[in-house]
């Protein structure tokens, strides 16, 4: 006896709008991170490991930094590692840092229709406004962007 099961998802209204989470969805940041913590840890004689990575990734700064100096256990601020990640991640953020495939794609389509969509993120908001320039400057026609760039919500932006 064979048994075929249909299933039908119906949604409860018509979506209205997209968020979108910048850090990992629009764009490659996390191999960046973890590179950038395997050389902070390696200068310091430490390895920086998966459970780090699932510690701190999607947090804002103020946790993240604290447990990864917890669990390296490390003698420095977590404001002090912080800074040296950032001043690292900011040198070569232009250059190792790249949209998703299909990302401008996905936003002309978007723009061309009008449909507002907006950004998350756990990011600093001098860090998300650089990644929206770059959407600007090399994907989507700046007129059509600024139409439907509704916000970006950014850590800094939010109560710590």
């Amino acid at each position: 006896m064979t048994m075929t099961m249909t299933m039908t998802m119906t949604l409860p209204s018509p979506i209205r709008a997209v968020v979108f989470d910048l850090d990992g969805l629009m764009f490659d940041t996390e191999a960046l991170f973890a590179s950038v913590a395997v050389e902070l840890l390696a200068a310091r004689g430490k390895t920086f490991t998966p459970e780090m990575m699932r510690a701190m990734i999607g947090r804002r700064a103020a946790e993240a930094y604290p447990a990864l100096k917890a669990l390296a256990g490390l003698e420095e601020s977590a404001d002090d590692l912080l800074a040296e990640v950032r001043a690292r991640f900011t040198e070569l953020m232009d250059t190792a840092v790249h949209p998703a495939p299909g990302l401008f794609a996905l936003l002309a389509h978007l723009g061309a229709r009008s449909f507002p969509f907006g950004v998350a993120t756990s990011s600093r908001r001098v860090y998300a406004d650089s990644r929206s320039e770059e959407i600007r400057v090399r994907g989507v026609n700046p007129l059509d962007l600024r139409r439907v760039w509704t916000r970006i919500a950014a850590a800094s932006c939010t109560a710590s």
